[in-house]
């Protein structure tokens, strides 16, 4: 257990670790800013040195800073002694539709593959509870139910780099007594439609596991549990003098506007509205998980055909299931055949469910997947 005399980031870390068993390789992705820099020395000084590897990608969106980004964290790994590893990518633009999403999906495309290839177990991220409370309101304000309420996870899956392709050139290598690695890694994408033409029966693609049997690297976020304040506090601490990624501070992003504006409106309110958010978050992903395996459940016993373009479900179950477990079951089909998840928003799940409810006949969602009813089962067809 962590000593009551260490600061609440290394105690916090140390928990969460040990609750993990967590041992062998770790990649730790590091921005350069507070929050990833923080994690990166907490694990420095409690972590073998030599199982740690930095993960820091480019996305050559701010132009110079972004350049100075990457040399700050290279220094960085440099001054500990720890591994470092470069991604990048130019197919983004700063003004681009998604592009926050886009870039993110890179990013952790691009974390998986050096997972695996340094055989690192797991993958940290140093998102803080302040990020989790502004992720749950972030939600709120678009419409969620149960799932969104989760916020963010501390731990999940990663998907399997199988679908993306990296050119790398290989640096030195500590192996060879040449100091901390580099990596340099273009990320070109091989998008999961092309994987389309793989042949599927009953069994799921492997490209979408059903929950419980994921193939990838570990993510996990260990510093979840502790105030930005708290993450500042340590750094002013250990003279620690992150970067600043003046993009955050651009309130036209949702995110920011939550941060800058919204929250600290809470705050004033309610000194402690930042952990009733987080908790709120904990307690939303422990009835989640039951949900979750509630229509796993289900689907398992109404499935009754399925191939890689279709599927059908037996009516009769569907008609008398709660929504919020029906809703999921249509999330699990969907993930199977690899079918457009993002353009599913509320009223399109809606939609799909009053035709398994009988209350419309048939309805067309985004990629063209057709839902019709015909006589005992729910057809989803993909067109």
């Amino acid at each position: 257990m962590p000593s009551p005399s260490l600061h609440p980031v290394p105690q916090h870390l140390q928990r969460f670790l040990a609750g993990r068993k967590a041992r062998g390789n770790v990649l730790v992705a590091v921005s350069g800013g507070p929050d990833s820099v923080c994690l990166l020395h907490a694990m420095v000084q409690s972590f073998e040195k030599s199982l740690i590897h930095v993960g820091h990608f480019n996305h050559h969106l701010r132009g110079e800073e972004s350049e100075t980004d990457a040399v700050y964290v290279k220094a960085l790994c440099d001054q500990f002694g720890v591994h470092y590893h470069l991604g990048e990518t130019t197919q983004l633009q700063p003004d681009q539709k998604g592009m926050e999403a886009q870039a993110r999906m890179l990013r952790y495309q691009w974390l998986s593959e050096v997972a695996e290839r340094e055989h690192c177990l797991r993958v940290m991220t140093g998102h803080s509870m302040n990020d989790q409370a502004e992720t749950v309101l972030h939600h709120l304000i678009r419409g969620t139910g149960w799932r969104g309420l989760r916020g963010i996870a501390p731990s999940r899956i990663l998907p399997s780099p199988s679908s993306t392709q990296v050119k790398e050139t290989i640096l030195p290598s500590p192996s060879r007594g040449e100091g901390p690695g580099v990596r340099g890694s273009t990320m070109v994408l091989n998008p999961i439609e092309e994987q389309a033409g793989l042949t599927r029966s009953t069994s799921p693609s492997p490209l979408t596991p059903l929950p419980g049997r994921e193939r990838g690297t570990r993510l996990i976020r260990p510093l979840l549990a502790c105030t930005r304040e708290q993450i500042l506090d340590y750094l002013t601490n250990n003279n620690l003098n992150p970067r600043h990624d003046t993009s955050n501070e651009d309130v036209r992003f949702t995110r920011n506007r939550i941060r800058h504006q919204v929250l600290p409106k809470l705050v004033e309110m309610n000194t402690d509205v930042v952990k009733h958010l987080a908790s709120w978050a904990t307690t939303a992903r422990r009835h989640y998980i039951q949900v979750k395996q509630s229509a796993l459940m289900l689907f398992r016993s109404i499935i009754v055909h399925q191939t890689v373009d279709q599927a059908a479900l037996k009516r009769s179950t569907l008609t008398v299931t709660d929504d919020e477990i029906l809703q999921e079951l249509l999330r699990i089909l969907w993930r199977q055949q690899a079918w457009p998840l993002d353009q599913m928003n509320a009223a399109r799940w809606q939609e799909a469910i009053e035709v398994c409810r009988g209350t419309r006949t048939a309805v067309e969602l985004p990629g063209r997947i057709m839902v019709r009813r015909k006589e005992l089962v729910v057809q989803f067809i993909k067109q």
